[in-house]
């Protein structure tokens, strides 16, 4: 959720809030990485004492997602040099590092995935989305750094492009390669 002070209060069509998002590995070993990200308008209601109820009666295609450099929404041309992101057929966006644990409290983050929010030019009707909040969940999911942990976890045979376990594949040979020397 946004604050309410500020720029996200009353935004108009056209509008961009700031919504900078990075996951960190707070867990003990380094991790593969993907991210599900979910606009959603909600309101205010006074059975929930303030809190908000998610309004399903709205288009959340008016709610636009500003991603950062790096980040690739379509496998059309494989997966580009300098892509940090991924989004696949499943709605997930893949981290294409290895997102490393925190040591000695070091800050280790995946390279940014949201830059902003932005309501669309395209509201034809404000008055129906007045006093609505954007909300954006965002849903991260980690499994160790191994083939079968995460076809496991993730169910990923025949639901992710094998462009992407193709290159998570590659992803955990190279690790196990510097991580290993030994097992080679």
């Amino acid at each position: 959720m946004f604050e309410e002070d500020g720029l996200a209060k009353n935004l108009l069509p056209g509008d961009e809030v700031n919504k900078d998002v990075w996951i960190n590995n707070t867990g003990k070993s380094d991790a593969l990485l993907r991210v599900k990200v979910t606009p959603h308008w909600s309101k205010k209601t006074p059975k929930t004492n303030n809190e908000d109820q998610v309004d399903t009666s709205l288009d959340t295609n008016l709610i636009e997602l500003v991603f950062a450099d790096g980040v690739q929404k379509s496998l059309d041309s494989g997966i580009e040099d300098d892509t940090n992101w991924i989004l696949g057929n499943d709605g997930y966006f893949y981290y294409t590092s290895i997102l490393p644990v925190n040591k000695e409290n070091a800050e280790h983050q995946s390279a940014q995935l949201l830059d902003a929010v932005r309501l669309s030019g395209e509201v034809s009707d404000q008055d129906k989305y007045a006093e609505k909040r954007i909300n954006v969940r965002i849903e991260s999911e980690t499994v160790q750094v191994n083939k079968d942990a995460y076809k496991e976890s993730w169910e990923s045979t025949g639901t992710v492009e094998t462009e992407i376990t193709g290159m998570l594949d590659n992803l955990i040979d190279e690790y196990k390669n510097v991580n290993n020397p030994s097992d080679n």
